[in-house]
């Protein structure tokens, strides 16, 4: 699992807690998820600081690096669906597509639309958006064959493919970055919580439950630096999304909680939230974001042009990078790209049989 890019913030070491970027810990890049308490008590960090290292991605290279020696077969659940004769592709027009829930599905649609257009002339057929509530809707969705095409989250993208026949193509970029750390983030003034230590008997609110950085992953690296059970030591809700957990802390509604680091750092760049208004409790190591996915039994033919659509066009410039800070695709296979988000399945023991 990839690092961050963050090195020494250059603060002065002093206790947890307070609103200025002086009353914090200092920053050692050298600790990581897995090193226990000394990473544990290394927080809590101003949110505009790690946003400004850029501690929520990291390097292609850390996404390219394990594709030289590929996997051959997924570490847990089942291998990606094929067909068996050619009867059984699609060919549907219009091709049905989304990108991920959220608040605002308009403004999302107006992203993809340099994607869109890109699809409807590579494939000669039309595209359209569809918005659907939640991360178990797109794969129920895509079972039933009513989404061909969308943007999976990493931690969904399991039950994806064992569950609908989902089979990624591409991780979308922001330039050469890539990923997604999770942070644990709190209001500034919140004093009672500096550390997941703190955590233990308050109510902890996740984003979604197919979520990896909202929810998957913090369960295991949390349990594993500090000890504490999700549901045992600290109770957990659901916000429903990971812009809807940010404002909700920002504005009060909730204590604590789980977001993709790249959701913090989009809305901070959007203007929509004030990172002086959060700590970073905790951050996660980065993994693969959620990536560009299509049903497998979609007509070769429309998987070429998809796939030439995300690979062989810039998206500098366009809405999408207006929008989302994204502009590039790249490449990704699902047993390799994947395997430690699999690796964190298999942690928590997730099964397969329904959503």
């Amino acid at each position: 699992m990839a690092g961050c890019l963050g090195g020494d913030d250059g603060n002065g070491s002093g206790g947890s807690g307070g609103s200025g970027t002086n009353d914090f810990p200092d920053f050692n890049p050298d600790l990581v998820p897995g090193d226990g308490a000394d990473y544990v008590e290394m927080f809590p960090q101003p949110a505009e600081k790690m946003y400004e290292m850029g501690n929520y991605q990291a390097d292609k290279e850390g996404l390219l690096g394990p594709l030289e020696d590929p996997r051959d077969e997924p570490r847990y659940g089942g291998e990606l669906w094929e067909v068996s004769d050619s009867s059984e592709y699609i060919d549907p027009d219009p091709i049905e597509m989304t990108f991920v829930p959220d608040e605002d599905p308009a403004a999302l649609e107006r992203a993809m639309e340099p994607l869109m257009d890109q699809i409807e002339e590579y494939t000669d057929r039309s595209v359209r958006y569809v918005p659907l509530d939640s991360y178990a809707a797109m794969v129920e969705a895509m079972r039933s064959e009513r989404l061909h095409f969308g943007r999976m989250s990493a931690g969904n993208m399991p039950y994806a493919a064992n569950l609908a026949g989902a089979v990624p193509i591409a991780h979308i970029m922001a330039d050469d970055y890539y990923g997604n750390a999770f942070w644990m983030i709190t209001h500034r003034d919140n004093n009672d919580i500096n550390t997941v230590y703190d955590l233990e008997g308050i109510e902890v609110t996740h984003a979604d439950p197919g979520s990896g950085s909202g929810n998957l992953e913090p369960r295991v690296f949390i349990e594993d630096d500090a000890g504490l059970v999700a549901e045992e030591d600290y109770d957990v809700d659901f916000s429903g999304g990971h812009d809807t957990s940010v404002r909700g802390i920002g504005q009060g509604d909730y204590e604590v909680g789980p977001c993709g680091g790249p959701t913090f750092a989009n809305m901070v760049e959007q203007g929509q939230i004030d990172p002086e208004d959060y700590k970073v409790i905790y951050m996660g190591p980065v993994m693969p974001r959620g990536p560009m996915a299509h049903i497998y039994n979609l007509k070769p033919e429309i998987v070429d042009g998809i796939t030439k659509a995300l690979l062989d066009h810039d998206y500098h410039g366009t809405a999408m990078e207006e929008e989302l800070g994204y502009n590039n695709f790249i490449e990704v296979d699902y047993y390799t790209t994947y395997d430690p988000v699999l690796q964190v399945h298999e942690a928590l023991g997730e099964e397969y049989d329904d959503l």
